[in-house]
Parts: C-alpha cells; structure tokens; sequence
C-alpha cells in the first residue's frame, strides 16, 4: 500500500464527523484540524500511529475506500477515538520528538 493511501485513509478517518454525524454520534470528536490550528510534524505522526494502532490500517488493506459504515470499521474507529481521548497523542508526539530531536514547531502548510 503505498502512502499516498494511507495518508489518504487518515484525513478520512479524521474528518469522520461526516461519518459520526451519519451514525447518531457526537461530532465533538473532530479535531484541531477541522479548527485550522497548526499540528507540529510530531503531532501528525503521533495521531497516524494511534489510527495504526487501534486496527484501522487493517480495514484499508488494498482497498481504496473502506466501508466506513461497516460494524468492523466504526468499532475500530471508536478505539482510535477512545485513544485520542486520552493523553496517548501527546505521549506519542513527546516520545516522537525524543526519538527525532525535533522542534515542536507548527508544521508549515504547503
């Protein structure tokens, strides 16, 4: 798979308000994204491990859209939500900053 779709499937899965909002969910999920805050690199590739590590990289496989309205995927979904709520995302991007020496500066958009 190649990253352009992965990279895809989480700008998708990251704007899942559409998607929530379809299922009766609160869209209060939505991140700083959806508010045009500036994420930092480490930011963007912590939110990218925890989507990997609640199973969604799984439900992309070869496939270029999932179906997001499937049990499977609203069940994996939920755990990469449950994950951001709590302080996993900022002890990912602290742990990425360490391993990469970064600056945790806003990443600058294109």
């Amino acid at each position: 798979m190649s990253t352009k779709n992965i990279l895809a499937a989480l700008c998708l899965s990251a704007t899942g308000a559409s998607f929530s909002a379809f299922a009766g969910e609160s869209t209060a999920h939505v991140s700083s994204i959806a508010s045009g805050s500036k994420l930092t690199r480490a930011e963007v590739l912590a939110d990218l491990a925890l989507w990997k590590r609640a199973g969604l990289l799984q439900m992309v496989g070869s496939e270029l859209s999932p179906d997001f309205t499937s049990l499977p995927y609203r069940q994996l979904y939920d755990e990469y939500l449950r994950l951001r709520s709590t302080d996993a995302l900022a002890q990912e991007a602290s742990r990425l900053v360490s391993l990469q020496g970064e600056a945790a500066e806003p990443a600058k958009g294109r």
